[in-house]
């Protein structure tokens, strides 16, 4: 019975999706 943390969880979600969206563009930026 593991009742992991929203915040936790939410911000694993949203530093994937920000490294997944902001990878590929990393030499298009520099």
């Amino acid at each position: 019975m593991i009742t992991p943390n929203r915040s936790a969880v939410w911000q694993w979600v949203v530093v994937n999706l920000y490294v997944s969206l902001n990878h590929p563009n990393i030499y298009t930026r520099f």
